[in-house]
């Protein structure tokens, strides 16, 4: 579930808990200042603003797919943000800056975001902008950035930078009595150079470590004909997400969903997700891996999901 309290015009309270056996966590809280119309001061426990996925789609009310794309960079941090949007003619713009924390690099070469305590001095600077072109909003594209040093303070590698890019699009068009939606992302993730320890015998190597991820989905709904037939959806995404070769975390996964969703209300579905995903392991054998191996995986997902 998520929370929300408005207090007047100004502020806005946000609060997703989340919940793992007998663990109570948080996904996401923040307190949001509507400071000017176009522009929203916001600070907490941030969705950082890199790509459109996790901060807008994901959510299982506005998600096409019981599943999210395989490998979808995004990440939730300690963070101040600034986000708006401006009126240019019959175009519009929008803005999002966040700085966070930022990302702590691990022995293996993979990141996670170091928290509350920072584990360097350095802070992380994540933006994106998107641009809506067309006067009735119906498309928009949208560019990343998030940069920032990931390693920890007074280590061989502290000034290990990570760079990541990411561009998204969104279309929603209607061609009576259909209404069509489009969307995607695709991401790319480099870290700088850094050794690391080889499990098998503690030696010291490295690698490119860049990764690459994206996906594409396309829905169709009959939402302007007469009948309880405008309450259905098919959808189908395909994604891939590409880690570094010669690393312990390293894969190629090849990934294709496909869907039929219910919609009794405009926030309340019923959604039925068919995935299917190709693993190749490209961890060498020098690290223990299986390189070349080949893992079919099939899911089906039955979800339920409303917006209170």
């Amino acid at each position: 579930p998520m929370f929300l309290w408005r207090h007047g015009n100004k502020f806005l309270l946000e609060f997703e808990p989340s919940f793992s056996g007998d663990q109570l966590g948080v996904n996401w809280g923040a307190i949001s200042y509507f400071a000017l119309p176009g522009l929203i001061i916001r600070g907490g426990y941030l969705v950082l603003p890199f790509g459109s996925y996790n901060k807008r789609f994901a959510a299982g009310w506005i998600n096409k797919f019981a599943s999210d794309p395989e490998g979808v960079t995004g990440a939730t941090d300690y963070a101040v943000e600034v986000e708006g949007g401006l009126q240019a003619g019959s175009m519009k713009w929008s803005y999002d800056v966040a700085i966070s924390n930022g990302l702590q690099l691990l022995p293996d070469g993979t990141t996670q975001t170091a928290g509350i305590t920072d584990n360097n001095k350095n802070k992380t600077i994540t933006a994106r902008i998107g641009w809506l072109p067309l006067s009735n909003s119906s498309l928009e594209l949208g560019a990343s950035i998030m940069s920032g040093k990931v390693a920890d303070a007074g280590s061989k590698s502290e000034n290990v930078m990570a760079n990541l890019y990411a561009l998204d699009l969104n279309l929603i068009e209607n061609i009576k009595p259909l209404q069509l939606n489009i969307k995607g992302q695709y991401s790319i993730a480099d870290i700088g150079h850094a050794d690391y320890i080889n499990p098998v015998d503690s030696s010291l190597y490295s690698f490119n470590n860049h990764t690459t991820t994206g996906y594409i989905m396309a829905s169709l709904r009959p939402a302007f004909a007469k009948s309880f037939i405008k309450n259905f959806e098919v959808a189908v995404r395909y994604g891939n997400y590409t880690s570094p070769a010669n690393s312990l975390f390293g894969t190629k996964d090849n990934s294709l969903a496909v869907g039929l969703n219910y919609w009794l209300n405009w926030r309340t579905v019923i959604r039925y997700t068919y995935e299917a995903i190709d693993e190749t392991n490209r961890v060498s054998t020098e690290l223990g891996g299986t390189h070349g191996a080949i893992t079919k995986s099939n899911s089906m997902y039955l979800q339920f999901s409303i917006q209170l």
